[in-house]
């Protein structure tokens, strides 16, 4: 997979000492077994043919993050990630940069393009989004939620960014695929 943009290292600062629970035994259990202080968000709402493929606990049970995958299509992923704490704010969305030439060398400044925020609504809520990283030969293109506050049908809240993984455009639809 392409190095990320390091905005996408923020949404997994709580992950930083994680044990994962992805063995063979655990890979498929529901996400509302997760062990951890946070609600847990899932994304069952996808439809056929999407499954979840693996999930990761911190050791102190403070965040996690859940990948979901479409069975035929690599390229078509949706990863959730949640936290007792609230994800950095930020006040614009990143640059995004595209490829001048055939991949992204080094020697490759690429092509910058300033971007406006997209919104879409995640279980009622307007939440934020921008295209994280454009698609190559190797994956699809990224979009991301900005950190955005949910609250269960328990009264416990809890702190989620998303990650969309599509060759589809599909990303405004899936995001709000999401609920408890």
């Amino acid at each position: 997979m392409k190095t990320l943009l390091p905005i996408l290292a923020v949404a997994v600062f709580g992950l930083a000492a994680c044990s994962s629970t992805d063995t063979p035994e655990n890979a498929n259990l529901p996400a509302t077994t997760l062990d951890v202080d946070a609600p847990v968000l899932t994304a069952r709402g996808l439809g056929k043919g999407w499954e979840q493929q693996w999930q990761t606990v911190s050791n102190d049970g403070q965040s996690y993050e859940i990948r979901y995958r479409h069975q035929s299509d690599p390229f078509e992923q949706l990863v959730i990630y949640g936290s007792t704490k609230p994800f950095p704010k930020m006040t614009k969305p990143p640059v995004l940069t595209t490829p001048s030439r055939d991949g992204l060398y080094e020697d490759d400044p690429g092509i910058k393009t300033p971007q406006s925020w997209k919104s879409t609504r995640v279980m009622g809520q307007t939440v934020r989004w921008y295209q994280e990283d454009v698609a190559d030969g190797a994956d699809g293109s990224y979009y991301s939620t900005e950190g955005f506050t949910l609250t269960s049908p328990e009264g416990k809240t809890g702190y989620y960014r998303l990650v969309i993984e599509s060759v589809t455009g599909a990303a405004p639809a899936r995001f709000s695929k999401v609920g408890w």
